[in-house]
């Protein structure tokens, strides 16, 4: 579904990249951590603490997602995006 012989593979991490930067930061359920998750950040919650990060996830107005034309979906870009989200 990911992979594109122009493109190539690795679409999917690009496009988590971009799903990230339009949620903001909160909450990005997952359901299990597993080592490749763990190794883009994914980390384990408690219930309460899942159940207040879900209340404010349902909170937020929906992204307004753009076009794929559009630059932000560049991975450099994405990138450049989520080092500024992390600091």
């Amino acid at each position: 579904m990911f992979h594109d012989p122009e493109y190539g593979r690795d679409a999917s991490k690009t496009a988590l990249m971009r799903l990230v930067c339009e949620l903001g930061p909160g909450l990005l359920d997952v359901q299990w951590s597993t080592p490749h998750l763990a190794s883009l950040g994914v980390t384990e919650v408690d219930r309460g603490e899942y159940l207040a990060l879900l209340s404010d996830a349902l909170e937020r107005s929906s992204p307004q997602w753009t076009s794929p034309d559009d630059p932000a979906w560049n991975g450099v870009h994405l990138l450049e995006r989520l080092r500024r989200m992390t600091g």
